[in-house]
């Protein structure tokens, strides 16, 4: 039996308990097992539509369904659900209708039929206890006997890992998606290392699966739960917009975090190092996620392929530049304003930055002024469609969100312009980098 709930707020005090068979799955989300489905009442009621999240199931089972009745605006009467049960049919009706559902692989309508005809009540015994029976019924030979038992053991699995997961405060959707992943090991995969919950579902983190893995008796000082400690913490400081630790600060917080010894810390590093799972930047003794090393080596190569390039702007002579565009914006430069409007035109690449108030917004009207004058042709985005919205109305220039500058294409999932189609621009400006991937 697999027993699943979930709260629902919307639902009134009054819940009401229904039993029937499963008879067809309208609707399912892969994603979060939410369903719409026949329930078959074997009553006066007949068939009833229930709504609500039944991962796992399948037409055929017997559901203890419990919740309460609404009306649907588009689709009427329904009954939303807040927990379920799933149980096997005790009555000779209800196994044929489990087994002819298609749930067992082997057994259709036809031998459904033969199988319940010749064992009648005693069939799911046969299918548990003695399978080697079922070469009895006519027209079931070894073969296919073998088969069916091998369908019906590999769906009690199934349901023996979703009851395993949710004792341990893993959600229904959260279980689907795991068995997806992990298929009939999924219980082996658990209990051996919890902390792989953290990657493999949004909305686990490190807390959560270190509560399951010490009920599951991992012990504290086990090389998974140190692993993931360092992992946390060195996600925690990407969170806060840094790319690595240094190493000190790593062993001293994860030793914190875990409360076990600094040196059970630093044993683990260099293996994890080994592993390529993080990368260790000498000169800094920075420990960093191998995934962002990679980043940055590659951004450092792209910087030093664009410095190597000559540039394609015209000459500027830049003290006339900037006399220039004081007299059309009507200010006066500060040095350290200058100094940036300098270092910009003078530069293959550029980073501006500054608080509030400190003129780079101006400093974008005068580089752009500039840039018109000598013809240059120009690209201005931003990560979003308000930033690039406010870039246009501060420069009069068209600016637009990165999707649209790169042309995406969703039926290929790719951009138009990358690095072997260039933008049809000489200068690009990219407002709130601090956004991007």
């Amino acid at each position: 039996m697999t027993q699943q709930t979930h709260n629902d707020p919307t639902l009134s005090n009054e819940l009401v308990q229904l039993t029937g068979v499963l008879k067809r799955i309208v609707f399912t989300n892969a994603t979060n097992g939410y369903s719409v489905c026949i329930l078959d009442l074997a009553r006066k009621e007949g068939l009833v539509t229930i709504t609500g999240s039944f991962s796992g199931v399948q037409c055929g089972e017997t559901l203890k369904v419990c919740g309460a009745w609404i009306t649907h605006p588009t689709f009427g009467k329904q009954f939303k659900c807040t927990s379920f049960e799933t149980t096997l049919p005790a009555d000779v009706h209800g196994i044929r209708q489990y087994l002819s559902s298609g749930l067992i692989h082997g057994i259709g309508q036809e031998y459904a039929n033969k199988i319940v005809e010749y064992f009648g009540t005693q069939t799911l015994h046969v299918l548990n206890e003695a399978s080697a029976r079922l070469t009895e019924v006519p027209g079931i030979g070894k073969k296919r006997a073998t088969m069916i038992k091998k369908a019906w053991d590999t769906q009690q699995e199934v349901r023996d890992t979703m009851i395993f997961l949710q004792a341990y405060g893993i959600t229904n959707t959260q279980c689907l998606r795991l068995y997806q992943k992990y298929g009939d090991k999924t219980k082996d995969v658990i209990t051996q290392n919890p902390y792989i919950l953290i990657d493999t579902i949004d909305g686990i983190g490190f807390k959560s699966a270190d509560k399951i893995a010490l009920n599951l008796g991992l012990t504290v000082d086990s090389p998974f739960r140190i692993d993931a400690g360092i992992d946390y913490i060195i996600s925690q400081a990407e969170g806060e917009g840094n790319t690595g630790v240094i190493e000190t600060e790593l062993i001293q917080e994860t030793a914190k975090l875990l409360d076990l010894q600094s040196t059970l810390i630093s044993q683990r590093i260099p293996i994890l190092i080994d592993q390529q799972i993080i990368t260790l930047y000498p000169p800094l003794q920075l420990i960093q996620h191998n995934r962002l090393a990679a980043h940055e080596a590659s951004i450092a190569k792209h910087i030093e392929r664009l410095y190597s390039q000559p540039s394609t702007l015209p000459p500027i002579k830049i003290d006339s530049a900037l006399q220039w565009s004081e007299a059309k914006l009507g200010i006066t430069w500060s040095d350290t304003q200058k100094n940036a409007l300098q270092a910009i035109l003078k530069s293959k690449l550029a980073v501006l930055t500054g608080g509030p108030g400190t003129g780079k917004t101006t400093l974008l009207r005068a580089l752009v002024s500039i840039l018109t004058a000598k013809h240059v042709r120009i690209g201005l985005c931003a990560p979003t469609g308000r930033a690039a919205q406010r870039m246009n109305e501060t420069t009069g220039w068209t600016a637009q969100t990165v999707h649209r500058l790169l042309k995406y294409e969703p039926t290929i999932g790719r951009f138009t312009y990358d690095e072997d189609n260039l933008l049809p621009v000489d200068f690009l400006i990219i407002d709130e980098t601090s956004m991007l991937d």
